[in-house]
């Protein structure tokens, strides 16, 4: 059996890649933010006769990332799709020797 892991799995193109790996043999690890939507592809999946776990959180909550990656670790995947939309602001800086970097803006939650 292969294992399928999709981060993202709750947006448009996570869930079309959902579908597209939802075949007999293949077990799915889904995550997304999106809880509602993670129980329907489960129960989806699941009525094709498949095996899906699936983890609510969101991306920039790194202990539930690790975990998560550590489960299809576990699981011995042998896909790893990473569709997680992640967007950020970011700071031009120019450094003394001419180049530009760019920094992610930090925020106080």
């Amino acid at each position: 059996m292969r294992t399928v892991a999709i981060c993202g799995a709750t947006g448009g193109i996570g869930q079309a890649l959902v579908h597209a790996y939802a075949e007999p043999g293949t077990r799915l690890l889904l995550a997304g933010r999106n809880s509602d939507v993670l129980k329907k592809l489960q129960q989806d999946c699941r009525a094709e006769g498949l095996e899906v776990d699936i983890e609510a959180f969101d991306i920039r909550d790194t202990v539930s990332v690790t975990r998560w990656c550590q489960k299809a670790v576990d699981c011995q995947t042998t896909r790893l799709i990473l569709a997680a939309g992640v967007s950020a602001s970011v700071e031009a800086v120019r450094l003394s020797d001419g180049r530009t970097v760019y920094w992610p803006e930090t925020t106080s939650d």
